[in-house]
């Protein structure tokens, strides 16, 4: 795991769990796309997407 990879990670998981809980349902209720999301919450595509793809 590369320095770009950790902090992408941290990126992703230092955000609060209300946050994430609001962009996984932006995702999967509202149907918007990551590079949307990522746009909405001025956040990389990567970071939305493990939000996205991580269980919680």
């Amino acid at each position: 795991m590369d320095k770009k990879d950790r902090s992408l990670m941290f990126q992703a998981i230092a955000g609060t769990v209300g946050r994430n809980r609001e962009i996984r349902r932006l995702h999967f209720e509202k149907g918007k796309s990551i590079p949307e999301i990522a746009r909405m919450y001025k956040m990389s595509r990567q970071a939305i997407w493990v939000i996205c793809t991580r269980e919680e």
